[in-house]
């Protein structure tokens, strides 16, 4: 799922396939337009990585060849690609990875290279986490409103049976 597909339950397999059936669906409340499709998740799976942009700061010039940024990055998540051009660039070094919680990716890591230290800054990138489409932040503005939600999209074990995606539009 990217940043704009949320999980959804349904109240039965039925409704499920009523709605997927449908090329989009507005809701009322706040006038969204989404399409609903059926989740190709695997039911016995605990969790699903996330793909992030990560730049990886102070990175000595020894250190900047493609295969041993990878070793560096798979310190964070698992690789997907390193962006060639940030490699030439002064400055940090961006890799897309597949991680379990790109919010969690903040933080020093001491590598070695040729048995010296270097202290590596790693930061994911700005990801957007509400809908391009409000104008104001939802909830009352405070920061505990997200810490008591975090776990409420979270798909249950019992979702999949039912489950659906939503995509905005």
């Amino acid at each position: 799922m990217d940043k704009y597909d949320f999980s959804a339950s349904f109240p039965d397999k039925s409704s499920l396939e009523s709605y997927a059936k449908l090329s989009s669906l507005e809701l009322p409340l706040y006038s969204y337009r989404v399409q609903v499709t059926k989740s190709k998740a695997d039911l016995k799976a605990s969790s699903v990585l996330q793909c992030v942009w990560i730049k990886i700061y102070n990175l000595p010039d020894i250190a900047r060849e493609e295969g041993i940024i990878r070793e560096v990055a798979s310190l964070v998540g698992k690789p997907v690609v390193v962006d060639e051009l940030s490699i030439i660039k002064e400055g940090p070094v961006r890799v897309k990875v597949d991680c379990r919680d790109p919010s969690r990716i903040k933080g020093f890591i001491e590598v070695f290279f040729n048995k010296v230290g270097y202290e590596l800054k790693v930061v994911a990138e700005e990801a957007r986490t509400r809908s391009p489409y409000l104008s104001e932040p939802s909830g009352s503005g405070k920061h505990d409103d997200k810490d008591q939600d975090k776990d409420r999209n979270k798909p249950r074990r019992d979702d999949e049976k039912r489950g659906g995606n939503l995509r905005g539009k």
